[in-house]
């Protein structure tokens, strides 16, 4: 048991130290000797857990994409659920929560992998046609309850994660940090009402 842990520690740690190394250096600067001497470990302990550069990269990048994954529920309808706008409220919250808890993963998603090579483009492609898809559902939905007016719903699907793409981009370069529940209230209020104040002509 006690090995169990261990080896999980370390895996862990190597992970930890290889993020913080891509964002900072890119992954084609880095190298696995700066992951090691990061990690304070022996050349031959990396390689005890990733086979190389790419393996551990695509470790860090696989976690996250499964971790936003679990985190983006499908919104419900029905007597008992919750009202979609806190549904929709609440995974914007846990996703951003995840993304600007750490400011390395949002280097590392929406800089380091996009450009990297064709395999990661495509796997970056599946993950985020996964979510458009779920956007699109929860669009008809609302439509369907009368919440959402008739839009092309694959367009303002794009366009909403393009947004929550920006912010998030955004939000990780400022200093403080902005707080989560007011960068999901613009998120809201942009998506809800756009920019434009209502008038009375109109």
């Amino acid at each position: 048991m006690m090995q169990r842990s261990s080896t999980g520690f370390r895996r862990e740690q190597l992970l930890q130290c290889a993020k913080t190394v891509f964002s900072e250096h890119g992954y084609h600067t880095a190298s696995i000797a700066d992951i090691i001497a990061a990690a304070g470990v022996a050349r031959g302990t990396f390689y005890l857990y990733f086979d190389s550069k790419r393996g551990v990269f695509d470790a860090i990048l696989d976690a996250l994409l499964a971790e936003i994954d679990w985190r983006v529920a499908v919104i419900e309808v029905g007597p008992h659920a919750p009202p979609p706008i806190e549904q929709l409220r609440a995974n914007l919250e846990r996703v951003l929560t995840l993304l600007l808890g750490d400011r390395h993963l949002v280097e590392i998603l929406l800089h380091q992998a996009e450009g990297l090579d064709e395999a990661c483009r495509d796997k970056l492609d599946r993950f985020y046609q996964s979510i458009l898809a779920n956007i699109e559902a929860a669009l008809r939905k609302g439509m369907t309850m009368g919440l959402v007016r008739a839009c092309d719903v694959r367009l303002t699907a794009a366009a909403a994660l393009g947004a929550i793409q920006g912010i998030a981009g955004h939000a990780a370069r400022q200093e403080p940090q902005p707080e989560i529940g007011a960068l999901v209230d613009q998120i809201l209020a942009f998506a809800l009402h756009g920019v434009l104040r209502s008038s009375p002509h109109s």
